[in-house]
């Protein structure tokens, strides 16, 4: 039993030292970092693209047809933009190199084409970060324009309104027309009910004034889509600077200052039948009415046309999906502006190619 006692302790320091052995603990130090590097995957660059944002730009400029797909304006309005953020708003090229040419064309294919994060990313070869930062970089500056280029116009009449006899005199006050409009939106649960519009989508209800040149001159957003727009208008009209734009839909009161339709009476261009004789001495009136008020109607076509997140919201927190829309609005005046004859405002029609089919009626009763 003692012998036995002996050999046990001696198998047990013999033991004790195996595992203390320094070379046999390198070896399984070894083994096991070969194992485990098995099973980690090697970091690889994934943004390691030839063409970086700056070449890809470069690229969209130097090409009308590619410019005004991606960003849904023509070079030389870009480039006037461009110029507007810098002498404007002092935005400049990043210490990392990140060009305003960059950000700005960033800003727009988001905004153009609703376009999500990571594909800015992938396009521009940024990381998520910096394209998220500069994105709200741009909102921002464009934001500080909005006053500059919606804005009311000091104007008593309009070329449009007296080039078209049967629009003169009738309507030669008529310095804009006033409606309504919903832009997508993405709400907390919280509040979501309040912003379903009466189709059953999330929605901003903005109210607009245009001129007859299709320029935005006031826009008020921030409305749930629930919100009636003769709601809205009470707010919209307590400011004292609020404009009185003369031409609005039945939705609105017809007070002094607002001129609304004939209820009752055919209204919308599509229900009047020129081979036809009018079935009462207001028909003529609302046909007129109608035709100059189009053109809130174009408007909102070009602006939802060109900037596809107003029909589409991204998962913005609410302030900035309110900027973003206001944003939309000052682009659009600010694309009119530079440059009238875009092929989108061609699309949806200037006024005078509207004026045909209201100079002749085959009736005037009652005008």
């Amino acid at each position: 039993m003692t012998t036995h006692s002996n050999s046990a302790r001696y198998d047990d320091d013999s033991s004790g030292e195996d595992d203390n052995n320094p070379g046999d603990l390198a070896v399984l130090l070894a083994i096991q970092a070969a194992t485990s590097e098995q099973h980690i995957p090697r970091s690889r660059p994934y943004r390691n693209s030839r063409l970086r944002g700056r070449q890809y730009i470069h690229e969209v400029l130097s090409n009308e047809t590619r410019c005004f797909e991606n960003f849904r304006m023509d070079p030389h309005v870009f480039h006037n933009l461009y110029d507007t953020l810098r002498l404007n708003y002092g935005i400049r090229t990043t210490r990392n190199g990140t060009t305003v040419e960059e950000m700005l064309g960033m800003f727009l294919l988001v905004v153009a084409h609703s376009t999500r994060l990571a594909v800015v990313v992938e396009c521009f070869q940024h990381s998520k970060e910096t394209v998220s930062r500069l994105f709200k970089l741009i909102l921002e500056g464009i934001h500080s324009l909005v006053a500059t280029y919606v804005r009311p116009r000091n104007v008593e009449e309009q070329p449009e309104i007296r080039r078209c006899r049967q629009w003169y005199p009738l309507f030669r006050h008529c310095i804009g027309a006033m409606d309504g409009t919903h832009v997508a939106a993405i709400m907390p649960a919280s509040v979501r009910g309040a912003y379903r519009d009466r189709n059953g989508e999330i929605t901003q209800n903005v109210l607009a004034i245009c001129s007859h040149q299709m320029i935005f001159t006031y826009v008020m957003t921030r409305w749930e889509g629930s919100a009636h727009d003769s709601r809205i208008l009470s707010d919209a009209a307590t400011a004292p600077a609020f404009p009185a734009p003369r031409g609005v839909d039945a939705g609105f009161p017809n007070i002094p200052g607002y001129l609304a339709p004939y209820k009752g009476q055919q209204y919308h261009r599509s229900d009047f039948n020129h081979d036809s004789p009018p079935m009462s001495m207001e028909e003529p009136f609302n046909q007129r009415h109608a035709s100059v008020r189009n053109v809130i109607e174009r408007s909102f076509g070009v602006l939802k046309n060109r900037f596809a997140i107003l029909r589409t919201m991204s998962n913005y927190r609410p302030i900035r999906q309110v900027l973003i829309a206001q944003a939309c609005f000052m682009l659009h005046n600010f694309i009119r502006i530079n440059n009238c004859h875009n092929r989108l405002f061609a699309e949806y029609g200037d006024a005078w190619q509207y004026y045909d089919e209201f100079r002749n009626p085959p009736h005037q009763n009652g005008i």
